[in-house]
């Protein structure tokens, strides 16, 4: 068992505990004494694998589960209001705890619920996706969708503890699994090129246990030091949204053709921002076609999978994305293949020429 500590502040800190069969043995990892009762937020495909047995195993406390559907869609406002009036209903008080089970949608809503109810009740993170191991559950970032723009409502929010038990990957389809580790692989080209090797040197299902608590401690430790220093990304912190201008632009759209996992996206976001980078003289023609082939040897996307009729709905897209301002995009491009810097201005033909890149249009 890895920990990683985070301590935001003298006042704020947290562990993420990392390792395999953690889930039974939550009580042992974090105190639920104090606690007057505890939600468990979980989807439908996470709930009958474990929730059924965490809440056998947790009889002893006051715990009620809430279900909601798996996928992207639960991060909406619709649900979030479900879920305050099912808090509310509950009498849930300041002194309660909410326990996110499952991947990134469920830290990103139940974190989200959680510091807005009541002003903010404590919660924590415990992940069951490779994405939710590496980035969503750490961090502090929650919120909800708004229409097609992506987490454009939510809050900064430090979980009391993160629970990362990698045995739960073994219930998770191979897709999922393949999607998560773009954000791998992303922190590897942002922070360090020999994590980047690492991480590309075989496919992602044939890590084993113990290569893949390797593997997540360190996306973890890179995280832990990058929030520590910009919790609220203001500076260092946006270098973590390498391929997700381009990334998040795709996902939404995929959704009126076809859905994408948010990893696929951000896999087709890193070649097109690669590009960006390439174009700049940051990384050379030869690095740029190696992160591409990297990319599909893994099983990750490197095109978008469904035609457009222009660039139109991807600029769109782009130009609102919510860390824009000034009325210009503001980029995290790869000064390097180990480094990103942030808040980086292109000429608009150059972005043009990397959405063409991936994009499938006349």
């Amino acid at each position: 068992m890895r920990t990683v500590s985070v301590r935001i502040s003298s006042e704020r800190k947290y562990d993420i505990v990392i390792g395999t069969e953690l889930l039974s043995d939550l009580a042992s990892i974090i105190d639920l004494r104090p606690y007057t009762q505890i939600l468990v937020l979980t989807d439908s495909h996470v709930a009958p694998l474990y929730v059924d047995r965490f809440l056998e195993d947790h009889r002893r406390f006051r715990i009620t589960a809430h279900v909601v559907e798996a996928g992207e869609e639960s991060k909406s406002l619709a649900v979030y209001e479900e879920l305050q009036r099912r808090l509310a209903a509950l009498n849930f008080d300041r002194r309660s705890l909410v326990v996110n089970i499952g991947g990134g949608v469920i830290s990103d809503l139940g974190g989200f619920v959680a510091s807005t109810y009541r002003r903010g009740v404590p919660f924590v993170n415990v992940s069951t996706t490779v994405e939710g191991m590496v980035d969503a559950s750490v961090g502090g970032k929650t919120g909800v969708n708004l229409g097609p723009y992506k987490n454009y409502v939510g809050t900064y929010a430090q979980p009391v503890a993160v629970v990362i038990d990698v045995a739960t990957l073994r219930t998770l389809d191979d897709r999922n699994r393949v999607a998560g580790w773009a954000e791998v692989i992303k922190h590897g080209l942002i922070a360090s090129r020999p994590y980047y090797d690492t991480v590309t040197s075989k496919h992602p299902l044939s890590f084993s246990d113990s290569e893949l608590i390797d593997v997540v401690t360190f996306s973890c430790e890179l995280k832990r030091g990058v929030v520590q220093d910009d919790e609220s990304e203001s500076g260092v912190r946006k270098i973590l949204n390498f391929g997700h201008t381009v990334g998040h632009a795709v996902e939404s759209l995929s959704y009126q053709h076809r859905p994408l996992l948010h990893g696929e996206a951000v896999a087709i976001g890193m070649v097109a921002e690669a590009r960006l980078a390439r174009g700049r003289g940051a990384i050379t023609c030869d690095e740029y076609d190696d992160l591409k082939a990297r990319l599909a040897r893994c099983g990750l996307p490197t095109r978008i999978p469904f035609a457009l009729p222009d660039l139109t709905p991807l600029t769109a897209l782009i130009g609102a994305d919510k860390k824009n301002h000034g009325g210009r995009v503001r980029w995290s491009l790869l000064s390097s293949i180990g480094s990103c810097d942030h808040d980086v201005l292109v000429d608009d033909g150059l972005v043009a020429d990397a959405l063409r890149e991936v994009a499938d249009v006349p």
